[in-house]
């Protein structure tokens, strides 16, 4: 019983540590974020979610934003870099879109739009073709994504102790006070099997049990 009751305090340790980096990570549209497009610096807007652009049938690349910046914590690790200007006309009408997925590993991933007042002035850039055959990339990849799968997997991990831990009590307590035959043996396999020792408690004795009561036919003890 002692190494179920540290399981469940694990599993709980390990949940507020996931609940906390979660809420501490820094808001994925927050701070500043800025480049320099068409000879301009511009600001850049983000969007609340990273959008594979890539992956729009009508994305085509337009340029380059170069000198990029931004003082989110999450994402600084991209400052200086060259990101992707992107066109997708009929998802995003007049806007143009840096866009950092497809083009290898990087420390992180985001899309903003361009402010429409920059990116109108000026000529217009020529479009190239992106081949949709580069890896895509997704929200997973970013920090806020991590923090999203590994506070899941957490919760479904303490969800499985918790349960297993009253399944443990529930069958201890049913073998104590209802098994008659080889209860001493049950209790030793449903405190030394682990998580298994209650099942097969379960199924393979309180279950019969219970069938052959419901059908009126006592269970016999032991030797006789």
């Amino acid at each position: 019983m002692s190494t179920q009751i540290k399981s469940i305090g694990i599993a709980l340790m390990l949940f507020a540590f996931a609940f906390q980096l979660a809420s501490a990570q820094t808001p994925y549209h927050s701070g500043t974020w800025t480049g320099v497009w068409q000879g301009q610096t511009v600001n850049l807007v983000t969007i609340h979610t990273n959008t594979s652009i890539e992956n729009l049938p009508d994305a085509v690349v337009v340029g380059n934003l170069t000198n990029f910046y931004t003082d989110n914590p999450s994402y600084s690790c991209l400052n200086g870099e060259t990101i992707p200007v992107w066109s997708a006309p009929n998802e995003y009408p007049g806007e143009y879109l840096a866009h950092n997925g497809g083009i290898g590993t990087q420390c992180a991933y985001f899309t903003a739009i361009i402010s429409t007042a920059a990116s109108t002035s000026g000529s217009t850039p020529a479009a190239t073709p992106y081949s949709t055959g580069a890896s895509s990339q997704s929200l997973l990849v970013t920090p806020a994504g991590f923090a999203a799968v590994g506070l899941t997997i957490l919760v479904v991990y303490a969800a499985i102790i918790i349960l297993a831990f009253v399944l443990f009590i529930w069958m201890l307590i049913d073998c104590i006070k209802r098994q008659e035959e080889n209860k001493v043996v049950w209790i030793l396999v449903i405190f030394f099997i682990g998580i298994i020792g209650p099942l097969i408690y379960y199924f393979v004795a309180k279950r019969p049990r219970d069938a052959k009561k419901k059908m009126g036919q006592p269970q016999q003890k032991a030797g006789q």
